[in-house]
């Protein structure tokens, strides 16, 4: 932990590009979750998926001064402030840990944007014969895309877990329930259906990203 955090602090203090420090220190991070103060962080969803955001937010707890305040809240919204290429990733993080962020990559991130869009696409279908979207919207959307309505398959996932149904998640929890639904939707449908899936969530991220970066200009 301690020379993960010590590599960023040098590198940035020798002057390297901060998003090349951030992901050498990402790769020599060695723990899965850990207790800060009164918070438990958890940096592996389902033991599997790597949370960079959250990763890189414990990182760059005390880089005050030394990064870009914008590009820095960037990064934890989800996106790199510039292109990050595949094999960039795969060389600093390792390929364990570069599989783990394709995990959150694909399975959380394009999921959740995923869903907004099908949101978006019900609304609009209802709003176009005068029917005023309700609670019932994501009800629908998610049978579309899962089969069954958001709150039987929360239901089951609190229930899996001992918890109540009106449980109340937090961050990584909320995440483990997408990517729950991830490997669901990915069981139930067929191939053609998960790539054009997964393009809608993709096209999806792309404008969000583009909105967020009109804002600097």
């Amino acid at each position: 932990m301690q020379e993960a955090i010590g590599h960023l602090r040098q590198a940035l203090a020798n002057g390297q590009e901060w998003i090349s420090a951030l992901l050498e220190a990402m790769g020599l991070w060695p723990l899965a979750e850990e207790t800060v103060g009164r918070h438990r962080w958890r940096y592996l969803v389902a033991g599997e998926a790597l949370d960079w955001p959250l990763l890189a937010r414990r990182l760059c707890a005390d880089t005050d001064g030394l990064v870009p305040v914008e590009e820095k809240e960037t990064v934890f919204l989800g996106f790199f402030p510039r292109p990050v290429s595949e094999g960039e990733l795969r060389r600093a993080l390792g390929m364990e840990k570069f599989r783990a962020y394709l995990n959150f990559w694909y399975g959380v991130q394009v999921e959740q944007a995923l869903q907004e869009v099908e949101e978006a696409r019900v609304r609009k279908e209802h709003l176009s014969r005068g029917r005023v979207p309700g609670a019932w919207l994501r009800e629908e959307a998610f049978t579309r895309l899962y089969g069954e309505p958001y709150s039987v398959l929360r239901a089951r996932f609190c229930q899996e877990r001992g918890w109540s149904p009106s449980h109340p998640f937090t961050r990584t929890e909320a995440n483990e329930f997408t990517y729950s639904l991830f490997r669901l939707r990915l069981s139930i449908s067929v191939p053609e259906r998960v790539a054009s899936d997964t393009r809608r969530g993709l096209e999806h991220l792309a404008r969000l990203q583009s909105a967020y970066f009109r804002r600097w200009v």
